[in-house]
């Protein structure tokens, strides 16, 4: 893989990660029903993790009062947890750039 190629997939990875967070604030300002907005999250994942072939999954999740991003990396079949933003973001340059 590629300088450029690298950095495109880690380009798409971010604005993924950008529209989980967009869609998870609007779903609560908005004040919709938790059940429907669920659902709908569960399919976008279902379909992301059926069609992004080696792409790591990245989800947020609540556990307990902490915050954590999951991260899965279908390459090494690893899933690793984060606590920051910033460290996913980080963790996907090194995984892209070595």
């Amino acid at each position: 893989m590629n300088s450029y190629t690298a950095r495109t997939l880690l380009d798409q990875q971010r604005q993924r990660l950008e529209n989980c967070l967009r869609q998870s604030d609007q779903s609560i300002n908005n004040g919709l029903n938790p059940l429907p907005v669920i659902l709908q999250q569960w399919g976008q994942q279902m379909v992301a993790w059926l069609t992004q072939g080696d792409q790591p999954r990245i989800h947020r999740q609540q556990r307990g009062d902490v915050q954590v991003w999951r991260v899965y990396d279908p390459v090494d079949n690893q899933t690793r947890y984060f606590t920051e933003e910033a460290e996913v973001r980080t963790w996907l340059e090194q995984r892209f750039h070595g």
